[in-house]
């Protein structure tokens, strides 16, 4: 019997190729998990045995969990920081019983002394009787096994010891004494076993009644794609969730207008042709990485139409929101998510094509982030509100904000009018004001450089979610550039992102947002700041996805290269007059 919960995420927990997810909290206040134990053989003289597998929170942290079981105590886990805690012992025959069994697990060295459950195992001697009209069992080659308790005479057998390569085994059937009591009888196979030999050899046997056997939930037919073959191919991919690829419409058109080609694809049709059906982000990595090799157009951008989650297994119940995935990847304070890794094919943390997303959840989410860049990208430079840039600076603290955005600032072409809202210099709530005024007034760029969390600017709450339904700026949207930590963590399930809100908001709000979904540094991100500005507000105007390319290769830190992600069409340009004073 194996219980492995999925109820808590560990973001922090640094763990490349392994699992966030872990149960209940351990600390000092004792944590009872009821374990159910079914068929136990008391006549046995086998031993049962416990294994608890912990997760530390801490880091440095020495941790002491105390472990009983229905009351007795049966000792100490200990281990350090955020290692994995491992307690395994033999289980005194009287202690286990039939039906509820309660582990009690109590951190015994303080407050900080914390944990998360990862995995309790108990092995115990079980009857050969189904549990549910199914049995997993084992036995020694030439064993003759009989299996109770089935309650219809329809019973599938299968040799699973190799899972790969399971074989069916017909077994004799015999009725009990009442009319849905049914038996089976089998020889276990003398078959080969790898590692084993003989007697020795052990077999791992699965028996089932033929109504237990899982049906597809559902079957949707497959239309064959042949998107890894050599093909004049493209200049803009479009990634995107079945459901929203009616919605790109208005993208659509704007590529055209500027001369770029693109395709769309159901990334259903990557999973089928890259990963075997495997719902992954490898099947789009690996996509990239032959259509750069194969295609006559190689891929230059790369759009994804549609949210990606943190938990596309649907374990904390939220939903399956994973409509186009992310890579979540590690960096130095948390793993988080990385849009750049689809083309980052040298594993060195540089993208080498422009990618954006559009975070949408809902059909109508796709269609008015469409439309939003659809009719930012028809428009002229002409209006006012085309040549207005706001600069907002969080309070100074140990970090001087007001001159990290003085530093971007210093790079914008002179004939743009901008507003600067630096918080130092006045109150709070005047500072949210002139932003939400100096929004709604029209803005091409809006850029922050400070604190910040997922939802809001500072923790003095400069602009957050809250503010964003009050913005009334209508087709006037500015590009947001964000240089703080979490306001991109688009992957949440839990909440929404600050980057994200702006997007979808109905009333303006953004029509790109480039943010972090991690927790960096802010030197590297003023430059990283200033040299995407440079390059999208320059003489050379780039279109943004590759303003943003060109100015990751010129920082070195990979925290910062991998988690700010682009939020909005790569191919976009930045609607302001150029460094001369033309439109």
């Amino acid at each position: 019997m194996e219980l492995t919960p999925h109820t808590t995420y560990f973001s922090a927990l640094i763990n490349p190729e392994g699992n966030n997810f872990f149960g209940p909290l351990v600390d000092i206040t004792p944590l009872d998990e009821t374990v159910r134990i079914s068929r136990l053989d008391t006549t046995s003289t086998e031993p049962s045995h416990l294994e608890v597998v912990l997760q530390g929170i801490v880091l440095g942290f020495p941790h002491d969990v105390a472990i009983s079981l229905n009351g007795t105590t049966l000792g100490d886990a200990n281990f350090t920081g955020q290692d994995k805690g491992k307690f395994s012992i033999d289980i005194p025959p009287a202690l286990l019983q039939e039906g509820a069994n309660t582990l009690t697990l109590t951190a015994q060295n303080g407050e900080y002394d914390t944990s998360l459950l990862q995995t309790i195992r108990i092995t115990y001697p079980h009857t050969y009787t189904t549990d549910f009209d199914a049995l997993i069992f084992t036995g020694r080659a030439g064993d003759q096994i009989n299996v109770t308790g089935f309650t219809q005479a329809s019973i599938t057998v299968l040799d699973i010891t190799d899972p790969k390569q399971p074989v069916e085994i017909t077994p004799a059937i015999a009725v009990g004494a009442r009319s849905n009591e049914y038996s089976i009888g089998l020889q276990v196979p003398w078959s080969a076993v790898s590692g084993s030999t003989g007697r020795l050899a052990r077999h791992v046997m699965m028996a089932v009644a033929s109504d237990r056997i899982y049906s597809p939930a559902a079957v949707r037919q497959n239309h064959p794609s042949h998107w890894h073959r050599a093909q004049p191919g493209s200049e803009v991919v479009i990634v995107s969730a079945e459901s929203f690829m009616g919605a790109l419409g208005p993208i659509l058109s704007a590529h055209k207008a500027e001369g770029k080609s693109s395709v769309v694809i159901s990334v259903d049709d990557l999973y089928d042709e890259f990963t075997f059906g495997q719902h992954s982000p490898f099947a789009i990595r690996d996509f990239l990485q032959n259509a750069v090799k194969v295609w006559q157009t190689a891929p230059k951008y790369l759009l994804l139409n549609g949210r990606a989650s943190l938990d596309p297994r649907n374990y904390l119940g939220f939903g399956h929101l994973d409509f186009v995935p992310t890579k979540i990847v590690p960096t130095p304070m948390l793993m988080t998510a990385s849009d750049d890794w689809f083309s980052d094919f040298n594993n060195a943390g540089m993208p080498t094509i422009a990618t954006g997303r559009l975070p949408a959840t809902t059909l109508a989410e796709a269609q008015l982030m469409a439309q939003k860049i659809g009719t930012y990208e028809g428009q002229s430079t002409d209006g006012p509100w085309s040549s207005q840039v706001l600069m907002v600076a969080d309070v100074n603290d140990t970090i001087n904000f007001t001159q990290e955005s003085q530093i971007v600032q210093a790079v914008l072409p002179p004939t743009l009018q901008v507003t600067d809202v630096f918080a130092t210099n006045i109150s709070i709530p005047d500072a949210r004001q002139d932003i939400l005024n100096a929004i709604d007034s029209g803005q091409s760029l809006v850029n922050y450089s400070g604190h910040g969390s997922e939802d809001q600017w500072s923790g003095d709450d400069l602009f957050s979610n809250d503010s964003v339904p009050l913005l009334t700026n209508g087709n006037s949207l500015p590009v947001f550039l964000i240089m703080d930590c979490l306001n991109g963590f688009f992957q949440d399930v839990y909440e929404e992102p600050l980057a994200v809100t702006l997007m979808l908001a109905p009333n303006g709000g953004a029509v790109a947002v480039f943010a972090s979904s991690g927790l960096n540094q802010s030197p590297p991100q003023t430059t990283l700041n200033k040299l995407v500005v440079q390059n999208a507000m320059g003489s050379a105007q780039l279109a943004l996805g590759d303003a943003i390319l060109k100015a990751k290769a010129g920082i070195t830190d990979l925290s910062v290269r991998k988690t700010f992600n682009l939020l909005g069409d790569p191919t976009m340009r930045i609607k302001a007059p150029n460094s001369n004073g033309a439109h």
